[in-house]
């Protein structure tokens, strides 16, 4: 069986930046030893703990079970001074000025130290009375924040469970869209040029609220083409050659007189889709309207009316 005082306790320091200086020294050991008496007959006390450590430094401390871990903590944390040698905190011997030092170190025991029947905010208000820099807001806003984040974890894993009832299906249903989507926002469609437009669209899903994804590099937007094309024998043709010759700068066209010019009835998808007096590619009505130099500002599918606007 190994001596209890053969145990070794090992500290090493570690630097998490470059920017550290050596002399600038945050907490030291000066030739600190237990005194034996303290911890009863038979027992050791720590010999010869002798260490500095530079500001922006990690200390890690090392050792087999009763090398003395806690006891170093203990020289340090507790008020009366069960040891020869000093600690230095920022130049300050801790045991000179105890209660300066304490507001200054953050110290979690393994030892059960908080009040068990309160709650953390109960905890919070009658020991941070003890700490002249605790801050009640500071822990209430840290509270909500460790709230939120346990609320987002379970919220993330509610949904890969529903992610996980779906990996495998051969079509998507209403219900599949329902459990997995919470809402839609669809913004107002953004014009970059005579014949482009952007539109943003926002997807909430259930549990998780928006998933932004990375933006894509986009390529510029081409410059918008003077004329698009239209069928030299197209029936829109008198379209274009009534509004050629119109002045105003807006312009109402109900749809009853897009039938009268071309002498025969607009298609089913012109009284049922906007989209259809938008310019595009075999989309002689519009194309021709386009041609014309004039805009299609917005389209009133219940009175049938398309407002037009002059091309800048």
């Amino acid at each position: 069986m190994q001596n209890r005082r053969d145990l070794e306790l090992r500290i090493f320091v570690r630097c998490w930046r470059d920017c550290c200086k050596m002399e600038d020294i945050i907490f030291s050991a000066k030739q600190v030893q237990g005194k034996k008496a303290l911890f009863g007959k038979g027992r050791f006390a720590l010999q010869n703990v002798d260490f500095e450590l530079p500001r922006g430094y990690i200390m890690g401390i090392i050792g087999e079970n009763g090398a003395g871990k806690t006891t170093f903590f203990r020289y340090i944390m507790e008020e009366k001074k069960h040891y020869r040698g000093s600690f230095y905190l920022d130049g300050t011997d801790i045991a000179e000025d105890h209660a300066w030092s304490m507001n200054r170190i953050g110290f979690v025991s393994e030892e059960r130290l908080f009040l068990r029947q309160k709650s953390a905010r109960e905890n919070a208000r009658m020991l941070g009375s003890f700490y002249d820099t605790f801050d009640m807001d500071q822990f209430a806003a840290l509270m909500e924040q460790m709230n939120a984040e346990q609320e987002e974890s379970v919220n993330v894993d509610r949904f890969m469970e529903l992610v996980d009832r779906y990996t495998d299906f051969t079509e998507l249903t209403t219900p599949m869209l329902n459990e997995f989507i919470d809402k839609v926002i669809v913004y107002e469609r953004r014009k970059i040029n005579r014949y482009q437009y952007d539109q943003q669209i926002e997807i909430y899903f259930n549990f998780i609220g928006k998933v932004t994804l990375p933006e894509e590099e986009t390529e510029a937007a081409l410059e918008a083409p003077k004329t698009l094309h239209v069928a030299s024998n197209s029936s829109f043709a008198p379209i274009g050659d009534y509004l050629s010759a119109q002045t105003e700068e807006a312009i109402a066209l109900p749809f009853s007189k897009v039938e009268e010019l071309t002498g025969k009835p607009l298609c089913k998808s012109a009284y049922k889709y906007a989209s259809y007096w938008y310019p595009a590619q075999d989309r002689p009505l519009s194309n021709t309207i386009y041609n014309a130099g004039y805009d299609v500002d917005r389209v009133d599918l219940a009175a049938g009316i398309v407002y037009l606007t002059k091309a800048a």
